[in-house]
């Protein structure tokens, strides 16, 4: 019992740190993308859209990572669409929660005006995959545990047979 609530809280610490790395890495250099376009972006008034955009790409990108991750890890067969409709999910509400990025036009002529995007897309990024990773390694975690009960369960129960 014990080992077991270790394994779930390990789960979530690794799960959080490797999620928040891949997350603002994977963050940034999507957000590259919208910094080459960024000026024309503050220029129509469009920043809800590219923020929109931004959190469903990454917190699908992020989901499948995680999913494919937890396959390799524990040797599973979990389907990715799965942890891409996670992802988008999260990704939704994490927008909605740190907001999206709103720049005046009066700062758009700054010349590290570009790297806004990216940070942004970074930290967004990161607050997807620290939520997505520990939440889909905890349940392949307990999955695993499930199993391997039911396996003990019914060993026992074929021991008594004999």
């Amino acid at each position: 019992m014990v080992g077991n609530i270790f394994k779930i809280v390990t789960t979530l610490v690794i799960g959080y740190a490797l999620g928040w790395v891949i997350g603002s890495i994977s963050g940034a250099l999507v957000g590259a993308v919208p910094a080459l376009f960024l000026r024309e972006i503050v220029n129509s008034n469009l920043d809800v859209l590219p923020s929109l955009f931004l959190s469903l790409l990454l917190g699908a990108i992020l989901g499948f990572l995680a999913t494919q991750l937890g396959n390799k890890i524990f040797a599973a067969s979990d389907k990715p669409f799965v942890g891409v409709a996670i992802g988008m999910a999260t990704g939704l509400i994490v927008v909605f929660v740190d907001g999206v990025f709103a720049i005046s036009e009066t700062s758009a002529s700054g010349r590290s005006f570009n790297f806004i995007a990216v940070i942004y897309s970074g930290i967004i990024g990161g607050d997807i995959g620290s939520i997505i990773f520990p939440i889909l390694g905890v349940i392949r975690v307990i999955r695993v545990i499930m199993e391997a009960h039911k396996e003990a369960e019914n060993n026992k129960a074929r021991l008594e047979e004999i």
